[in-house]
């Protein structure tokens, strides 16, 4: 028969056998309530668009040698701008959490320094062999300024984790620059163009992450975004300019406050 010290010990394990489950469901964490935070990380992309850069030659004056041949001459290039570099910015949102599933709204706004410069050159000769060369020279810079996205988030949360998927409204601040000049060898005067634009687009995005409370109040986050930024018109009415767009992808680390 068991003495009243086993007895004492028993009870004791089983009480702390049934009282362990609640004490290890309080000790995780809620994702329920706001949150603020800052992130930084990396991103890339490709612009989109009038990527091929063709330029029509028109014929000199006087046009003498053309009365055969007065087809124009084009000169086509395929651009290739591919903006990217650093970024960082700031988040915050609000989570609701059912059982294991966690879902909210989250906005945040980055700083961007991704850019790309391109020079394009080239020449020709048309097909009368009595007229000269011609010559095309062209730098253009596309740098995306800063961007924003309002999403929603969808996770699972397992203990300190919470892998997550997310998307929904982009936009962005892009610049285009270009400079170009075209020579005819036999002419004076040459075409030539500089020029800057802005833009604001707009656009969607779509991307994963998971997040890691590391303490009471905070914590951690990995996050990759899709962001496709619509197609906006640069330098209307100029020889080459066009629409363009960003497809761009960013890879982020950040972390949360709530309080």
């Amino acid at each position: 028969m068991p003495t009243f010290k086993q007895k004492l010990l028993c009870g004791a394990a089983l009480l702390t056998l049934f009282e362990t489950p609640g004490a290890m469901a309080a000790s995780l964490p809620s994702w329920t309530g706001f949150y603020i935070g800052g992130h930084a990380g990396y991103g890339w992309g490709s612009l989109d668009g009038d990527t091929t850069r063709s330029v029509v030659i028109p014929p000199p004056s006087p046009p003498n040698f053309w009365v055969n041949n007065p087809t124009k001459v084009p000169f086509v290039f395929q651009r290739d701008i591919d903006p990217q570099g650093w970024l960082g910015g700031f988040q915050t949102g609000y989570n609701f959490q059912t059982g294991f599933l966690v879902y909210g709204l989250e906005t945040d706004f980055t700083w961007a320094d991704q850019h790309d410069l391109i020079f394009l050159h080239g020449d020709t000769r048309p097909r009368s062999v009595n007229t000269e060369d011609y010559s095309y020279t062209e730098t253009t810079s596309a740098k995306l300024k800063y961007m924003g996205t309002v999403r929603g988030r969808l996770g699972y949360a397992v203990g300190e984790f919470l892998p997550y998927a997310t998307g929904g409204f982009a936009w962005g601040r892009l610049t285009l620059s270009t400079n170009w000049l075209l020579h005819q060898f036999n002419q004076v005067a040459n075409l030539a163009f500089v020029g800057s634009e802005s833009h604001m687009h707009v656009g969607w995005t779509l991307g994963a992450g998971f997040e890691y409370a590391f303490a009471e109040h905070w914590s951690a986050k990995a996050e990759y975004l899709y962001v496709d930024l619509a197609k906006e018109n640069y330098f209307n009415g100029v020889q080459g300019g066009g629409a363009f767009g960003l497809q761009d992808h960013t890879v982020r680390l950040g972390i949360n406050f709530r309080p």
